[in-house]
């Protein structure tokens, strides 16, 4: 719609009265323009909301040759009322990831989204309420219909916050690290997760920040890592676990000659146990049997309220050990070993190891060093065996060698000095002991050679004995 008064300018309004401009047409012969008669020109126009006077001035200050259009009112625009809406970054589960091989791992399918404190979760747009605008007319306009709440949409519950980004948007961040836990159209930061069934292909492997409650079992082959605590319902089958406090398996532990492996930062306790690989920092307790498993602890293996039957396996405890039964009727071999750190143990195999890599290194570099000298400084006259420079680099890094290994040293006599139990520790049977059973005591082995019954084993640290006594 539009009107007109000189032939050079035109009041153009658009289709939804929303905006109204003014097209000028240049015309020598017409007077010269003034915001007064634009406006006297809008008004005939029945355009009177939402003038630019700005924009007025601009067009009488430019006075162009060519013809323009020029907007100069502007209605305002009706609002749609809408509820907040959370936009969050959630990891969507993948059927699998491409290993470093470039093969693809169905192991790996991220089901876990972990969290840490402070985290950005989900950026906020913020809710408003509806209202009206006005057209250039001064009319009324209606809002559009209110948008509904997205059926898809999750809102945020325990351990979230709001806070306010330094770009001004809101944002919902977390308020402790966890695990992102999805339940209804509630998302929120819990402590741990629990999987209703197995830990499978369906699953994949597990991480997680916090504790795992597993309803079913742990497959073979798969991987579950936690940092807080493990109970599982099942059985663990030969996969590997690390858990970085204590962990509760309702079932058994089974493992395989060279797969799976269980790592535990507190204690552990099992139905059975069978080829497993464990190292626990705490204590152990199998309530049932163990054969051919390797066990390890720093705390205690076994209890008097549930001692265990041990057989064909080896079993190393710092604190002490109490089984059952030890070893079988068939005489298969068991090893018991108590009083010992494992962990020292084996931090003086790698401090060994590396002695013996500086020792060879040295008695290579002395035969560089002899090929370098020249004849006559052997026998005692002529020039040093350092007079050389590739003699001198080889001095040099023998001497490096040197300190290094002395550093070594000092590192293994510490280990060695913490290495066994200094308090009195004893391996009680509350049943059998069988042939083929070796216990061995901070250091010193006592081989089973008869059958016996109901015994307690310590080290008489005077005579560097292990002795019997009935419990």
């Amino acid at each position: 719609m539009g009107c007109g008064s000189l032939p050079r300018t035109k009041v153009i309004v658009s289709d939804d009265a929303m905006a109204a401009s003014i097209l000028w047409i240049p015309d020598t012969s017409a007077p010269a323009l003034s915001t007064t008669f634009l406006k006297e020109l809008l008004r005939g126009a029945q355009v009177c909301q939402g003038i630019d006077q700005g924009q007025l001035e601009k067009l009488v200050g430019a006075a162009p040759q060519r013809p323009c259009r020029l907007v100069v009112a502007r209605g305002t625009a009706a609002v749609a009322g809408r509820q907040a809406v959370y936009h969050w970054d959630l990891h969507t589960q993948q059927p699998g990831t491409l290993n470093s091989a470039g093969a693809m791992d169905f192991r790996e399918r991220a089901l876990i989204q972990n969290v840490q404190e402070g985290e950005v979760l989900a950026i906020i747009e913020e809710a408003c309420e509806e209202a009206w605008g006005t057209d250039v007319f001064g009319r009324p306009v209606p809002p559009p219909p209110t948008d509904p709440a997205p059926t898809s949409s999750w809102f945020p519950a325990e351990g979230m916050r709001t806070r306010v980004l330094p770009d001004g948007r809101h944002a919902v961040v977390a308020t402790q690290a966890g695990i992102l836990v999805r339940e209804a159209d509630r998302l929120s930061v819990g402590p741990g997760i629990s999987l209703p069934g197995d830990v499978d292909y369906e699953t994949g492997n597990i991480g997680a920040q916090g504790s795992v409650h597993v309803h079913g079992t742990v497959r073979q082959g798969f991987q579950l890592t936690c940092h807080g605590d493990l109970l599982v319902e099942g059985t663990v089958e030969a996969a590997r676990v690390f858990v970085a406090r204590d962990m509760t398996v309702r079932g058994g532990l089974i493992g395989m000659t060279n797969e799976g492996k269980i790592r535990v930062g507190g204690d552990l306790s099992a139905r059975f146990a069978q080829n497993a690989r464990v190292r626990c920092q705490g204590s152990i307790v199998v309530e049932a049997h163990d054969t051919g498993s390797h066990l390890e602890c720093r705390g205690t293996l076994g209890s008097l309220q549930q001692a265990a039957k041990l057989r064909g396996g080896e079993y190393v405890a710092r604190k002490g050990l109490i089984a059952e039964e030890l070893g079988s009727r068939a005489g298969v071999a068991t090893r018991v070993r108590v009083g010992v750190d494992p962990d020292l143990e084996r931090k003086l195999d790698r401090l060994q190891g590396a002695v013996t890599r500086t020792r060879q290194h040295g008695r290579k570099v002395n035969r560089q060093l002899r090929t370098h000298a020249p004849r006559k400084s052997l026998a005692g006259s002529g020039p040093s065996l350092t007079s050389t420079q590739p003699a001198r680099r080889l001095v040099k890094q023998q001497r490096e060698r040197w300190r290094s290994r002395q550093a070594v040293v000092r590192q293994k006599r510490r280990a060695e000095a913490h290495l066994f139990e200094q308090e009195s520790v004893e391996v009680q049977v509350l049943g059998m002991v069988h042939p083929g059973v070796v216990i061995e005591i901070g250091g010193f082995r006592r081989p089973i050679r008869e059958q016996c019954r109901g015994a307690v084993f310590f080290l008489d640290k005077k005579t560097g004995q292990l002795i019997r006594r009935d419990p």
